[in-house]
């Protein structure tokens, strides 16, 4: 499992100082503001940071094994 991709990686830092400014934020997640998908269960419309989406496990699935 050495050639998993972390997202982690991508991070310069880690913890509360690698937050973005409220108003920065807001930028970028603007776009995805107002999208649906049948797997998404709380969007960025209920004016929070993150989102909730339905992962299903087993064969055929989002989770590799």
């Amino acid at each position: 499992m050495s050639d998993a991709l972390r997202l982690t990686q991508f991070a310069a830092g880690g913890g509360c100082a690698c937050k973005l400014p409220a108003g920065q934020l807001e930028e970028v997640v603007a776009g995805l503001i107002g999208q649906s998908h049948p797997d998404l269960l709380v969007g960025l419309d209920a004016g929070d940071d993150a989102c909730a989406v339905r992962v299903e496990v087993g064969p055929g699935g989002g989770r590799p094994p």
